[in-house]
């Protein structure tokens, strides 16, 4: 019984050595991005609340970066699966490169970017940084850029009992005159 535990025990300090420079490796891995921004994507200048995202945005949408590490960078477009490739695409309207408007009290920058017009699909939007280490994505839908249709002018095809009777009043009287000139 007691070799059976000193085995045991053996094996788990085993175990707990290798597994170590694992857990140590991604801590490491994790403290050295310390990007903690985010972006999101909407259809207005302004969202509702401020960090709104909207993964379904029209032909017309904004890039907006929150409490991003860096003050400036660039924004990569990519076509994305289930209709893209990821390949890289480039959107009409506002351009690339990002600036921050304002720094809050822990060092960190917002941005906003847009409006950009992208084909329907399915898309990822990257913030790069200057260096272009640090990163944050977003993946979202652009729907179909639907405009809505013109009401028809309504033409009536019959006209009313009421202009029918002062369209034969007004012919009657026409005749009326043209009689009575003739005399």
């Amino acid at each position: 019984m007691i070799r059976r535990s000193r085995i045991t025990a053996g094996l788990l300090a085993f175990l707990v050595v290798l597994a170590l420079p694992m857990v140590v490796g991604v801590a490491a891995a994790k403290s050295t991005d310390n990007n903690a921004g985010t972006i999101k994507v909407h259809d207005d200048m302004s969202a509702d609340p401020d960090e709104k995202n909207q993964p379904h945005v029209s032909c017309d949408f904004w890039i907006e970066g929150f409490n991003m590490q860096d003050s400036s960078g660039a924004l990569r477009f990519q076509a994305w699966p289930p209709t893209g490739n990821k390949t890289v695409v480039t959107p009409t309207g506002d351009g690339l490169n990002w600036t921050a408007d304002s720094g809050n009290k822990h060092g960190n920058y917002h941005f906003l970017n847009g409006p950009y017009e992208l084909p329907a699909g399915h898309y990822k939007v990257t913030a790069i940084n200057e260096g272009g280490e640090k990163t944050k994505s977003k993946v979202f839908w652009v729907d179909d850029c639907v405009t809505p249709p013109t009401p028809p002018t309504e033409i009536p095809f019959f006209p009313s009992a009421a202009s029918m009777a002062l369209g034969v009043v007004g012919a009657l009287g026409a005749v009326g005159v043209v009689l009575l000139r003739r005399r």
